[in-house]
């Protein structure tokens, strides 16, 4: 059986959670591969490198998280001021959010 789309889908969440969590020096292909529960071998199938996955996670990030916020707060139909504190509302409650499930980084 061939390996499939939620495999990549879940390197990509894997890999996005790790980089909000810690940062790129600090992650490691092994912690993204347990964390998806796949083999390194999976990885670079659909990744050349550590590096390519990271772009991937950065786009994945953009695509299901920041995109539908900018779309929504930034629409023409509201003025400019509330545009803009409207999205950092949103943005400060996200990074909220995040730490509370993962806490401060490690120094």
């Amino acid at each position: 059986m061939g390996r499939t789309s939620s495999t990549r889908q879940r390197l990509l969440s894997a890999a996005s959670d790790l980089l909000w969590e810690k940062s790129y020096h600090s992650v490691t292909v092994e912690e993204v591969c347990a964390r998806a529960s796949v083999r390194k071998g999976s990885l670079y199938h659909f990744f050349d490198s550590k590096s390519a996955l990271t772009v991937a996670a950065l786009q994945y990030l953009w695509v299901t998280v920041a995109e539908p916020a900018y779309e929504k707060h930034f629409s023409l139909a509201n003025p400019p001021l509330v545009r803009i504190t409207n999205f950092l509302v949103w943005l400060q409650r996200l990074q909220r959010e995040k730490y509370r499930c993962v806490g401060s980084p490690n120094p």
